[in-house]
């Protein structure tokens, strides 16, 4: 077996799709939050993306059922109650109907609510 991926240090750089923001980060609040994604299509041929993967008993995910050749088009993510009572780290896989059957990973983060961020001091 053989993989074959692509790490990017500029998400804008990305073909034949772009996606901003490029991780979906949900605050670390109690309420129920909608983050919005855009798509970007900078293909000649309109795509479908299809999700492979995702943290479905956390959030709930909506993508656009196509995206029109050199156009955008947007889809939601949405905190589901599993997904207020802990925070996570997962990612949403997606692939499109191209020649290549393009795959796109896109972190999803929530900090927990009172969960303090600890940064390395440096020192012994």
């Amino acid at each position: 077996m053989q993989i074959k991926a692509n790490v990017v240090t500029k998400p804008d750089s990305t073909f034949p799709i772009v996606i901003q923001p490029p991780k979906i980060e949900f605050a670390a609040s109690d309420s129920t939050e909608t983050m919005e994604l855009t798509i970007t299509n900078k293909s000649e041929g309109s795509l479908i993306p299809k999700i492979v993967s995702a943290p479905r008993s956390l959030v709930s995910i909506n993508l656009p059922p196509s995206i029109p050749a050199l156009d955008s088009a947007k889809g939601t993510m949405t905190l589901k109650k599993a997904g207020l009572k802990a925070g996570f780290e997962k990612s949403l896989t997606i692939q499109l109907n191209d020649q290549a059957k393009s795959r796109f990973t896109i972190p999803i983060k929530r900090t927990a609510i009172g969960q303090a961020v600890v940064a390395p001091t440096g020192g012994h």
